[in-house]
């Protein structure tokens, strides 16, 4: 699936920003005092930020989707912070004038914003690769290591949805006067504040995530019990994924009134999904625990009917 739809930040923005950082007046000043090389180094840096910042537009459109889809890069996003600092390394405070200690302080300000979401982006690139990882051991019902994987994407997703909120601070320290006027920061702010609400849907969605998978792994091996006929073992191993389940279950319904309306409709699916195997989980008990007292007549009605309480219809989808 593709996740590109929620802008992280605008280059556009950021050019209107940076608009006054390179205006240069016929005979080689800026018109108020200070250098030309000054100048220079502002408008260079300026540019680098704008291209960074564009490049971080392109990575960080992000929606909420049970599979995160394609994999970002940073790399010219680095490299763009890189070059606007070695650019404003050139600058010379003592020989600029006000107005152009207003465009370096604007274009230092620019340049922290660029760095933070980057920080962001970086973490959100470890929990979709942790992520997609699980996603393929899940495909291979290789429950225990997918649930290991999901832990780590759900650090990650924690670090980035706390990481937002540096980088709407230093957003909001990006409000200067240019030759266009005050820039409107307010859909910026918007953006950062979608973001997080995508950070933390994400976060909810692993940690239920990692109590489903681990219920997978447990009702895998109370299935595999009960083929070799160990029924004490399988009842156990059900009883532990009923567990698990029950702890998933939990989680996606308390997500459905924490997320924005938009994202809602997988924690409603997820539930949906989490009711069934809890009832199929601990029929398959009592179909173990009869089994292991000889009673197989109530062991195969039981198991007949947890298939039948697994065989339900949750967001259009037959599970």
């Amino acid at each position: 699936m593709n996740r590109r739809k929620v802008l992280l930040t605008s280059g556009v923005a950021l050019s209107a920003v940076l608009a006054g950082c390179t205006s240069s007046s016929d005979d080689g000043t800026n018109g108020s005092g200070g250098s030309e090389s000054d100048d220079e180094a502002l408008e260079d840096a300026a540019d680098h930020i704008v291209e960074a910042s564009n490049r971080l537009e392109e990575e960080t459109t992000i929606s909420f989707e049970t599979d995160p889809g394609d994999p970002l890069n940073t790399s010219a996003i680095e490299q763009g912070i890189e070059n606007a600092e070695e650019s404003l390394d050139d600058f010379n405070e003592d020989e600029a004038s006000n107005d152009q200690l207003t465009q370096y302080e604007n274009i230092e300000a620019a340049i922290e914003y660029t760095t933070d979401a980057l920080e962001v982006l970086t973490e959100l690139e470890e929990a979709f690769d942790a992520f997609d990882t699980a996603v393929s051991y899940e495909n291979n019902e290789r429950y225990d290591d997918a649930a290991d994987q999901l832990e780590i994407a759900l650090d990650h997703f924690t670090k980035a949805d706390d990481l937002v909120d540096d980088a709407a601070e230093s957003w909001s320290s990006v409000e200067v006067e240019n030759t266009e006027g005050k820039l409107d920061i307010a859909d910026g702010e918007d953006d950062l504040d979608e973001l997080d609400d995508i950070c933390d849907a994400y976060a909810r969605l692993t940690e239920a995530a990692i109590d489903f998978d681990r219920g997978l792994e447990a009702f895998k091996e109370g299935t595999e019990s009960i083929e070799q006929g160990r029924y004490s073992a399988a009842a156990s191993a059900y009883g532990d994924a009923t567990i698990h389940f029950e702890d998933a279950r939990d989680l996606y319904q308390d997500a459905e009134t924490e997320v924005p309306s938009s994202y809602r409709e997988v924690f409603i699916d997820m539930t949906c999904v989490s009711e069934a195997i809890v009832e199929a989980s601990e029929l398959f008990v009592e179909a173990s625990e009869a089994a292991d007292r000889g009673d197989y007549q109530t062991a195969d009605t039981r198991a007949n009917e947890a298939q039948e309480a697994m065989d339900v219809s949750c967001g259009g989808q037959r599970f």
